[in-house]
């Protein structure tokens, strides 16, 4: 009986993924925002730094300093209009040698939102910090908005009920991010 339980624990406790290409290039990781960001995403942006800094494993600093978007060695936080790109939310991470660039893309379609817009925004920077998708469905990193099709088969965001935060998976894989960023800053 001990046996099966330890063994229905274990896709729990190994279930975060990392980037293997990636590597933290700072602590506390700085994020700068979009010229023209909307204030809705901004405020929501800091609400989710806020938690993931609450939990003293990596932290997050937002900038003041705005930049236009372009690969700049700047992590940056934008917003992009309803019809550019398919999708809610993404991150685009790059890496060559001692630069990188994170940058976090979030649809205007989300600043109706309250709860969603959340959600999308706390797995966005996760990615950003090193997660990948994870098979924990506690975890932010499983995380999938809701849609629907409405009578012209277009599709309707359905609000989340619940704002999610950090998972005791993410926070493993946020602790693995952060050991091979020490291990990195170490060698040198």
């Amino acid at each position: 009986m001990k046996l099966i339980l330890f063994l229905s624990l274990l896709p729990t406790i190994f279930s975060f993924n990392t980037f293997d290409f990636y590597n933290l290039t700072s602590n506390p990781y700085e994020l700068h925002t979009c010229c023209g960001i909307e204030d809705k995403l901004l405020d929501t942006t800091i609400d989710a730094v806020n938690h993931i800094n609450s939990h003293n494993i990596i932290n997050i600093s937002i900038k003041d300093e705005k930049y236009d978007h372009k690969f700049n060695s700047v992590n940056s936080i934008c917003s992009y209009p309803e019809k550019k790109y398919d999708g809610y939310g993404f991150t685009v991470l790059s890496q060559d040698n001692e630069i990188s660039d994170q940058d976090i893309f979030i649809s205007q379609k989300l600043l109706d939102s309250n709860t969603t817009l959340y959600n999308v925004l706390l797995h966005e920077l996760l990615h950003a910090l090193g997660l990948d998708h994870s098979n924990d469905t506690q975890s932010i990193m499983n995380y999938t908005i809701e849609v629907s099709s409405n009578f012209f088969r277009e599709k309707q965001i359905l609000e989340d009920r619940v704002k999610l935060w950090m998972s005791l998976d993410d926070q493993k894989g946020l602790r693995a991010v952060k050991k091979k960023y020490d291990d990195y800053i170490n060698d040198e």
